[in-house]
């Protein structure tokens, strides 16, 4: 409550829009306990145990509220009883928080629709139906800074263009074209080269054995 207040009194902090995010800190151990444990780790330390830490911040980057998790928690799963714990703490009423798509499921859009809790949440067009890429598509104005709404079963789609990222996606994709092409005219190489990555794979793993 304390840092709360003092945001209020400095930063004018009102609770209307707050972002958050997750992170993972490890320990030099290898023994796990009831809170440290082994998960996918940020810090590419996957055989050390940790824990995952949670964090809001205001808009100019304050911290105002964190909860700590077991390391093997996925962190999708953190997103909603640390809101819901603020909300609560704190006595909102108008509240928006900002995410990024990792923390994002279908299970968690209805959990925040039906506690009333305002999102803005990356989305990833991965994830989208072929039939919405297609309304894009169709929709989408191709000039920098221009954007569409687009009404969805799970809140508003908001799409923009972008032509660096136009060509820099045509350029990585154009590039895997290319590899494919290589692929089917000249499939010998392609399998004398899996057959060489194997024959590695299995003399390291052999190398290795050798040892204990």
């Amino acid at each position: 409550m304390k840092v709360v207040d003092f945001a209020k009194e400095h930063y004018s902090f009102n609770f209307d829009i707050v972002f958050y995010d997750v992170t993972t800190l490890y320990f030099e151990t290898f023994e796990e306990d009831e809170l440290r444990k082994n998960g996918f780790s940020k810090d590419n330390k996957s055989q050390q145990p940790q824990i995952l830490v949670a964090l809001m911040v205001t808009k100019e980057g304050f911290p105002i509220a964190f909860e700590i998790f077991s390391g093997n928690t996925f962190e999708g799963h953190t997103i909603i009883p640390t809101i819901k714990n603020f909300i609560g703490r704190n006595k909102v009423k108008e509240f928006t928080v900002v995410a990024d798509a990792a923390m994002i499921s279908s299970e968690n859009i209805t959990q925040l629709n039906q506690n009333e809790i305002n999102y803005i949440v990356g989305a990833r067009l991965g994830n989208l139906s072929i039939k919405l890429l297609g309304t894009i598509d169709e929709q989408i104005v191709r000039q920098d800074g221009k954007s569409i709404r687009i009404k969805t079963e799970l809140g508003y789609l908001i799409c923009s263009y972008s032509s660096v990222r136009y060509r820099k996606d045509l350029y990585e994709m154009n590039k895997q074209i290319e590899k494919a092409k290589q692929v089917v005219e000249v499939p010998s190489k392609s399998r004398k080269l899996n057959l060489r990555r194997q024959m590695i794979k299995n003399w390291n793993l052999t190398k290795s054995l050798s040892k204990n």
